[in-house]
């Protein structure tokens, strides 16, 4: 058996039913990734507003005084601390989901390897798998956000992303998984 990112391309789309007609992909191929891989812009960062911020809370401060306290106690952490940047509730995961279809995902296609010191962000959605952990927001459902999203698109910008008028099967919905309400993380990462 092959590994690589088109065997998981194939797998991932086959087993969730998207861009897939029966047992072939959509436009005849199975990773989309020679289109996406551009250099990022010259300018050093895309022309669109920055990404609405989440607004810590008293949640945010009791975490950080928690790794804090670990932190004097001897436990050594990846990173930095800083203004938690990942959305942790469904209103800030969502307000990050619109504005990413609305500003970036026509360029997420081409510039979703790129990166850039002085943009962060660049073409992604900025939302984490603890964004959808820990809100109503899921994969699927912003999956079929950003298919509708890209479906309204003139064909201009159709055609800069070869998927994105595309929309994937109905799936059925499922119970939501126990882990949905897990709690918060301020974003430091212990290394032992």
């Amino acid at each position: 058996m092959r590994c690589g990112w088109e065997a998981f391309y194939r797998f991932a789309r086959q087993h969730h039913q998207v861009l897939v007609e029966g047992d072939e992909p959509v436009g005849g191929r199975w990773s989309l990734d020679p289109e996406n891989r551009q250099p990022p812009p010259k300018e050093g960062r895309l022309d669109v507003p920055p990404p609405p911020m989440p607004k810590e809370d008293d949640i945010d401060a009791e975490v950080r005084a928690g790794l804090d306290r670990w932190e004097r106690e001897g436990v050594r952490f990846v990173g930095r601390d800083g203004p938690r940047r990942c959305p942790a509730t469904g209103r800030e995961a969502k307000a990050r989901l619109r504005h990413f279809l609305k500003h970036r995902l026509a360029s997420f296609g081409p510039y979703e390897d790129a990166m850039l010191s002085t943009d962060p962000w660049l073409a992604h959605s900025m939302l984490s798998s603890s964004s959808w952990n820990a809100s109503p927001t899921s994969p699927r459902s912003s999956r079929r956000r950003g298919s509708a999203a890209a479906t309204r698109r003139d064909e201009s910008r159709q055609a800069q992303t070869p998927d994105a008028g595309l929309r994937p099967r109905p799936v059925a919905r499922r119970r939501p998984a126990p882990w949905r309400a897990a709690g918060r993380t301020a974003g430091r990462t212990p290394d032992r």
